[in-house]
């Protein structure tokens, strides 16, 4: 598995058409990645990704994990000064790409570890209702609840957490064309939830990091991000 940091340059257009519409982020950070046999039925390579804004430095940074390595130089190739260089960003590097990381974690019963996952927290719409099949969940008390169950699901439960609703519902433009040609609209809530989670089945956990948590996935959301406590 890899990780990758990204340090965006704002005054980018590409970088602030992405930002408007989260999709076209996710199809550019695609660029970075081979061709896949589509035939294999693995659907292509299983990538996540989130967008942060450094509270320290104010840098916008994406995250990107990945189960092949990317090449990023393609995304430099095609939208020159899309990424910020190591010099202009004041990093070491960049992005930050580490292999085998699957290998190298030790997960363990009772671990502690803190976290951080931006997630669209929803439910399905009762049966019939077509045009918007999943609605958000605006109540602190269900987005908690929520977070639990993909905990029991995932092999991890919830030591401490903080809540931060994200500019409340927004409209995502989706790749897929309408009948009358215009883009289709998806309207997600976006949380981001961080705090401290104690493992409980490693191997459950270990298949969350690898597969997220949460719909959402191609709108940047389901990343969770771990480090120790």
């Amino acid at each position: 598995m890899y990780l990758s940091r990204l340090i965006l340059n704002p005054r980018s257009p590409h970088v602030q058409r992405d930002l408007a519409e989260p999709y076209e982020m996710h199809r550019t950070l695609m660029r970075s990645f081979p061709r896949f046999n589509a035939s294999d039925g693995s659907g292509g390579p299983r990538v996540l990704w989130r967008l942060d804004s450094d509270r320290r430095t104010g840098h916008l940074t994406v995250y990107v994990q990945s189960h092949v390595e990317p090449d990023w130089c393609a995304l430099s190739t095609a939208h020159p000064g899309y990424v910020l260089e190591p010099e202009a960003a004041g990093v070491e590097a960049n992005p930050v790409c580490r292999g085998d990381l699957d290998r190298k974690t030790e997960l363990r019963p009772g671990q502690v570890l803190s976290f951080r996952l931006r997630a669209n927290p929803s439910k399905k719409q009762p049966a019939g209702r077509k045009n918007n099949p999943r609605i958000g969940l605006v109540n602190e008390e269900e987005q908690l609840a929520w977070l639990r169950r993909k905990g029991e699901q995932g092999g991890f439960a919830l030591a401490s957490v903080a809540i931060a609703r994200e500019d409340g519902p927004k409209d995502m433009a989706k790749g897929r064309k309408q009948m009358n040609g215009a883009q289709a609209k998806l309207s997600l809530l976006s949380v981001r939830f961080e705090g401290f989670l104690k493992i409980t089945d490693p191997q459950a956990f270990r298949r969350t990091i690898f597969s997220g948590i949460g719909p959402g996935k191609a709108f940047g959301f389901g990343l969770l991000s771990i480090a120790p406590a």
